[in-house]
């Protein structure tokens, strides 16, 4: 069974001053520690300013020499088009407006929204720079927020390995289907968990051309949003590369496959009952079909949706 190597990134965006949404460097970094235990191969990148306190971790728990971090300076420059049309959308108030959640990052933030696109990019680079090969992972860098779902840190004193087949792995919230796009960044559904992928090299590099077309063909539109939706965008444009994983809750991802020594945090989340999630969907359906009415539609959807 092959080793995973392991590809994450972390720029400060200014999100210690978001109301709501507040994580600043300190609080990254105790959540990098929480996990920095896992045994193997590591990438990162970040601003000089964390490097070292990123190489330090790694060398407490004697894997230094499992660590490669590269500094990046200016992390808008790394993929200025990309940072560019984001920013161009995201500066615009009617796109703002188009959200269903107004103080969310990916409504208003084009850092946030920048950052999260770009996941495959740094991948396919470490791929480039011949710094990772076979089957690599992208983990978040504040992966399980210090302890979220597994509370032991001890628990990540493992080497990371599964015979995962080569194709691209997403994991999943909720069963995909073809809701529109457009209607998923207004709606701001989630359906991909993306605090880890996986692939294996030659994918990685697909997968960032196929990310990189999404985001543009997003801005092309007058939107942006999250790496989840650009995600999926590349889904679907070849649902070929891929092999999705439905979760029920977000550590999974690594639990399930391969990460069994983790102990997870009991679940204190309500189900919705069946009953009363069938009475929103009833609700929900009626809501629709009477403004099908309202808006003269009626034989429309008869004679070409029924």
């Amino acid at each position: 069974m092959s080793e995973i190597t392991l590809v994450t990134a972390y720029f400060n965006i200014g999100r210690g001053s978001w109301t709501g949404f507040s994580r600043d460097n300190n609080k990254y970094i105790r959540y990098f520690e929480h996990w920095a235990r896992l045994k193997n191969k590591l990438i990162v990148y970040t601003t000089p300013d964390i490097a070292d306190k990123v190489k330090e971790i790694r060398r407490r728990f004697g894997l230094e020499n499992r660590t490669t971090v590269i500094s990046i300076q200016d992390v808008t420059t790394s993929v200025p088009d990309v940072y560019n049309a984001i920013k161009s959308v995201m500066t615009n108030k009617e796109s703002w407006l188009f959200h269903k959640k107004l103080n969310h990052p990916e409504s208003w933030n084009y850092l946030y929204n920048y950052v999260t696109n770009i996941k495959p990019f740094w991948v396919q680079d470490a791929i480039k720079k011949g710094l990772a090969d076979g089957m690599i992972a992208w983990i978040d860098f504040g992966y399980d927020h210090g302890g979220e779902e597994f509370p032991d840190p001890k628990d990540f004193d493992f080497l990371w390995s599964y015979p995962f087949t080569p194709f691209i792995h997403i994991f999943l919230a909720k069963e995909l289907d073809q809701k529109p796009i457009f209607k998923i960044v207004q709606s701001m559904d989630t359906y991909i968990r993306g605090g880890i992928m996986l692939a294996p090299d030659f994918l990685w590099t697909q997968f960032w051309k196929d990310s990189y077309k999404a985001i543009i063909a997003l801005s092309n539109c007058g939107l942006a949003d999250d790496d989840q939706t650009i995600t999926l965008m590349a889904y679907r444009r070849h649902p070929e590369n891929f092999e999705t994983h439905l979760t029920t809750y977000w550590g999974e991802a690594l639990r399930a496959y391969g990460g069994e020594r983790l102990h997870l945090r009991p679940q204190k989340g309500k189900k919705t009952p069946t009953l009363l999630r069938e009475l929103k969907q009833y609700m929900q359906q009626k809501r629709i079909a009477f403004d099908i009415k309202r808006r003269h539609g009626s034989e429309i959807e008869k004679k070409y949706f029924s």
